[in-house]
């Protein structure tokens, strides 16, 4: 976007915002709702469970992220360890956004790489027990 003038204009700080203001929301309202509203047994959203029989890398992380900010961290461990491969790379990721350090790119690059790595390890790690 450019102003009168020609000169680029700058709205990375209000998308900024408004993205930061999202993800706080998301993470109050798993940390509000009580569980019991939260996680209906019944109704099952993963795709990838229904159409294959089994867990995603990404099945249980609602319920880990809602005992994580419980400080519940056996429970969250139990439900899915990417959860503690999450809080790393959303402080690093919302930390960039806010000062744009450039030192801070290699560490935004490994946590999210480290991250995606965690979640291959356990898809096959399920892919493993589902075959034992």
């Amino acid at each position: 976007m450019k102003d009168k003038k020609g000169h680029r204009v700058k709205l990375t700080l209000t998308t900024k915002s408004i993205s930061l203001t999202i993800l706080g929301l998301i993470l109050a309202l798993i940390f509000l709702v009580p569980p019991e509203i939260l996680f209906n047994d019944n109704v099952g959203l993963c795709l990838h469970k229904k159409l294959l029989g089994f867990d995603c890398p990404g099945c249980g992380m609602t319920r880990a992220i809602h005992s994580f900010l419980h400080l519940d961290f056996f429970k969250a461990a139990n439900l899915n360890y990417a959860v503690f491969g999450l809080f790393p790379l959303l402080i690093t990721q919302t930390v960039f956004q806010l000062t744009d350090i450039q030192e801070l790119k290699i560490i935004r690059k490994l946590t999210f790489y480290a991250f995606i790595a965690l979640l291959t390890g356990i898809y096959i790690l399920r892919i493993i027990a589902l075959i034992n």
